[in-house]
């Protein structure tokens, strides 16, 4: 059995105001269906349906992609250190220590800069260890965000997509 680190910083965030905190301000009612067409578009380059996958939203926020996600027949939850959407399932817990089975999920997906260690305090290496053992065997990672992923590599968990010049915003890993 794995261990854990039991001493987490009491608050996740570092400072108020992030990134993340625009993008999930600005996902709403009005635009979520421009991210779930990208978000389907990046999946459809991977040969692979979104309304027949199980997905884990990680940084859900304020709830609003993920109630949209189920809207559309998508089989989400949410996890959010501070849950508290609009009645969608959510999980409140870190994404280091991630309350739910292994090889559960066909999606791990994160709209909001998780990774952003200028606004959060989390370990990176425990973060991908999590989104990598919740991940069905195939499952797919997809992020986005300003900031790079620091953490080891992971035996078996392949960047499909590295962000640069053309996809900042998006990082897109595989389990094999």
């Amino acid at each position: 059995m794995r261990e854990l680190p039991q001493n987490f910083p009491r608050e996740v965030r570092k400072r108020p105001h992030s990134f993340t905190d625009v993008l999930q301000d600005h996902i709403d009612k009005d635009n979520a269906d421009a991210y779930y067409e990208h978000v389907k578009n990046i999946l459809k380059e991977q040969s692979v349906e979104i309304k027949n996958l199980k997905v884990l939203e990680i940084g859900s926020g304020n709830g609003i992609f993920l109630d949209f996600l189920r809207k559309k027949g998508v089989n989400a939850v949410g996890l959010d250190v501070r849950s508290g959407g609009y009645g969608s399932p959510q999980v409140a817990a870190r994404i280091e220590q991630i309350p739910l089975k292994s090889d559960e999920f066909d999606l791990v997906l994160s709209l909001g800069n998780v990774f952003d260690q200028m606004v959060y305090d989390q370990d990176h290496d425990l973060m991908i260890r999590e989104i990598y053992r919740v991940l069905k065997p195939k499952g797919l990672y997809l992020g986005y965000g300003l900031a790079k992923i620091k953490a080891s590599p992971i035996e078996g968990f392949t960047e499909l997509i590295k962000p640069g010049e053309d996809n900042i915003f998006r990082h897109l890993y595989q389990k094999s």
